[in-house]
């Protein structure tokens, strides 16, 4: 079990967080500043009784009842990312879901085979004997719809409006229900259009539309001339701001404000994605987005996410009260012995996972 320290929460809640708030309560308690900012910022290591017995002193005399305190400006949360998840009350999976658009069998709708298998996955994860004396949550699948002419890799302008239509309302959707939720969403932005407003939102960007002129967003995938090329503040067909050398299919993430590394996608040896942990105290709500350049590398990070959680929790950077943490898998694969090679007869030899620094993430995160 993880101990959360809330005395910025609480300050905020009784309208004391304002600038140089941090000295006042260091002067007034006769404590280094720094301590305090640790404890403010709950990045404390240790926790002096005697500090803490100060502090609660000093917050009473700003009219906060003793009796308040205890329960306010402590929280735990489980020390295992499984383990948080399975404690929600809901957990709700968003996958994409392509939509025939002509044909005989137009109706027909269609999901990732490995998207799905992800999902899966989680769901047998959640529902494991490990979480018995832990009130299992609901399951919710929400499939976000997607269309394009299958024969042709550019995106129909007209579909992909009423597409960004319809995704809109799943991005409410989902902003509604985090509190006391998980929310898991599923995919690349090519066939979920959900993550694409999801990554725009936590940015501050356009969805839907790249940035001419300045970088928006800490990783960004160059598509495959046979990709779905849906426009993307993460993605599209040439390098990102910044890159002026050849284009290179796969993933690229900044390991500083305006240095790009790559992570070169080869088809049956090398791919690459991301992950994305939010975890809220202030609400109760969880946030997983497992997203690869391929479909591929979505299963192969997904079974990362299960057996080495410890990697990807307790997200370690706050911003704005939330708990972040970006994570880039870098995979290599390594053919089945005595199979031909395909992409379907290949093994995840190596998932090297780089967390995206906390100066970074507080350059980008909105």
């Amino acid at each position: 079990m993880i101990v959360n320290i809330r005395l910025k929460e609480v300050l905020k809640s009784r309208d004391l967080d304002c600038h140089g708030v941090i000295s006042e309560i260091a002067e007034a308690v006769k404590v280094d500043r720094h301590i305090i900012s640790n404890l403010y910022n709950n990045r404390a290591q240790k926790v002096s009784l005697n500090v803490l017995g100060k502090i609660a002193t000093w917050l009473e005399r700003q009219g906060i009842r003793s009796d308040e305190l205890l329960g306010t400006i402590f929280d735990t949360q489980p020390s295992r990312l499984w383990d948080a998840i399975a404690a929600k009350e809901t957990v709700t999976i968003y996958l994409g879901e392509y939509q025939q658009t002509r044909g005989p069998a137009a109706a027909w709708r269609w999901i990732s085979r490995r998207d799905a298998a992800t999902a899966a996955h989680f769901v047998q994860q959640l529902s494991a004997h490990s979480y018995k004396d832990i009130s299992r949550p609901q399951f919710r699948f929400e499939y976000v719809p997607f269309r394009f002419v299958h024969e042709h890799s550019e995106v129909n302008e007209d579909l992909l409006k009423g597409d960004k239509k319809t995704t809109w309302e799943y991005f409410e959707d989902l902003e509604a229900r985090k509190a006391g939720n998980a929310l898991i969403l599923v995919g690349s932005q090519r066939v979920n259009y959900l993550l694409e407003y999801y990554v725009s939102n936590l940015f501050g960007c356009k969805p839907f539309c790249a940035s001419p002129n300045k970088n928006r967003v800490p990783f960004y995938f160059v598509y495959r001339d046979t990709d779905h090329k849906v426009p993307s503040c993460f993605g599209g067909v040439v390098n990102p701001y910044h890159r002026k050398d050849q284009d290179v299919p796969g993933l690229h993430y900044l390991v500083s404000k305006t240095r790009w590394a790559t992570c070169r996608w080869k088809e049956f040896s090398k791919d690459a994605g991301v992950v994305i942990i939010v975890n809220d105290p202030r609400v109760k709500s969880t946030e997983i987005a497992v997203f690869g350049f391929s479909g591929r590398a979505t299963e192969a990070i997904g079974d990362e996410l299960l057996y080495k959680e410890d990697i990807f929790w307790p997200p370690s950077v706050v911003i704005k009260g939330r708990e972040i943490g970006i994570y880039i898998c870098v995979l290599s694969f390594t053919s089945i012995k005595g199979q031909r090679t395909t992409q379907e007869n290949v093994k995840t030899d190596k998932c090297q996972v780089i967390q995206l620094s906390e100066k970074l993430l507080k350059e980008f995160v909105r």
